[in-house]
């Protein structure tokens, strides 16, 4: 481990994705805007506008599958991931900002069986899952998770929804649905998470 020869160091400016260091400010220039490394945004605003979300300063959610060289737009996923979107997107209008007991009138009505499945530990919070199979012979679910108390926080930090299909027996998360300030979402890679209607870890 003991170093056997020692020389100049070389100063290397390049960061990711393209980035170059500025040592003057300690920003990264990114072409179009400067990143700010120890908080993790851009100093302005996203050029698009709102077409990259809701967070104007925030860096692009998931840079492994999205592919902007320019900055200006963002384009390719995953077919895995892109079959997911197209089932829940379905469901985003349908319970984007909706009362639970709104949503629950609205299923049940139309044959969606609801169900109370008792979580891991006896003591957590209790989800509510509704059920329908299609006439194809495919089975969705719909689990809505309520918010965390205090002694059970939520990692998410708000009440959200889940969008199942089952498959060859397992119950396999297409996506996921919230509002406000719904947290983490970036930990998410292999499903689509949509925050007041709009998708967060992905680009379609």
């Amino acid at each position: 481990g003991a170093a056997k020869r020692q020389g100049a160091q070389y100063q290397q400016p390049l960061r990711y994705a393209g980035q170059y260091q500025d040592d003057e400010s300690g920003l990264h220039y990114n072409l179009f805007r400067y990143y700010e490394p120890e908080v993790g945004r851009f100093t302005t605003q996203d050029p698009i506008g709102l077409r990259g979300g809701l967070n104007l300063y925030q860096y692009a959610p998931n840079p492994l599958m999205w592919v902007d060289p320019l900055g200006l737009m963002s384009c390719g996923v995953s077919k895995g991931f892109a079959r997911k979107d197209r089932i829940a997107r379905r469901w985003v209008d349908k319970l984007s900002g909706k009362k639970p007991a709104d949503v629950d009138a609205f299923l049940t009505s139309r044959g969606w069986a609801k169900h109370y499945p008792q979580a891991g530990r006896p003591e957590a919070i209790q989800h509510t899952q509704y059920v329908r199979t299609t006439k194809s012979g495919a089975t969705y679910k719909l689990d809505y998770h309520p918010g965390g108390n205090a002694s059970q926080p939520n990692i998410h930090g708000n009440d959200y929804w889940k969008v199942y299909k089952v498959e060859n027996g397992e119950d396999v998360v297409f996506g996921r649905i919230g509002h406000g300030e719904f947290k983490n979402y970036d930990l998410i890679k292999d499903s689509p998470v949509y925050v007041d209607g709009v998708i967060k870890n992905g680009g379609v």
